[in-house]
């Protein structure tokens, strides 16, 4: 079920970020937030919204080495907010990027398999992006770490049932 209703993009952030928290402190990762004053609400489903927001920083403290960073950003062009989840770990190789969206797909490296996990996190991820009338993406490069985004419309009330 879904549960539309308007969203604060920052407050979704802000919980997402304390939710992964004591996950970023085992590793002294800092989580590092860019985010503008007065963004404009979203129309959506909060919880699952979160949702998106949480699997993409755990992921990215999850595969980010020790002392490493997580950047979490959010910008308002046009008609949409889009929102990036940055990382400087290991990174994805170029044939995976569009791949790792799919379901039950998981990089084929010792690393991955070794941090666990089903493949179903951005597969969902994007379903849900996807049923806000949003798009997702990534962009990585091996060895040197990855950025998720997803846009979501701004202010639509539009009917995403």
């Amino acid at each position: 079920m879904w549960n539309r209703d308007c969203c604060n993009i920052e407050e979704i952030i802000d919980e997402s970020a304390t939710a992964v928290s004591s996950l970023a402190e085992k590793k002294d990762l800092i989580i590092e937030r860019k985010i503008p004053d007065a963004l404009p609400d979203i129309y959506g489903d909060h919880d699952k919204l979160m949702q998106v927001v949480t699997n993409l920083l755990s992921n990215a403290v999850k595969f980010t080495d020790n002392e490493g960073m997580v950047i979490v950003s959010a910008e308002c062009s046009e008609d949409q907010i889009c929102v990036s989840v940055e990382d400087n770990g290991r990174g994805i190789p170029e044939g995976h990027i569009d791949k790792v969206f799919e379901k039950f797909h998981q990089v084929d490296s010792s690393a991955t398999r070794e941090k666990g996990g089903t493949g179903l996190g951005l597969a969902i991820c994007k379903e849900i992006v996807e049923h806000h009338e949003g798009k997702i993406w990534a962009e990585s490069q091996l060895g040197k770490g990855s950025i998720f985004h997803f846009a979501l419309p701004c202010n639509s009330e539009r009917n995403i049932a």
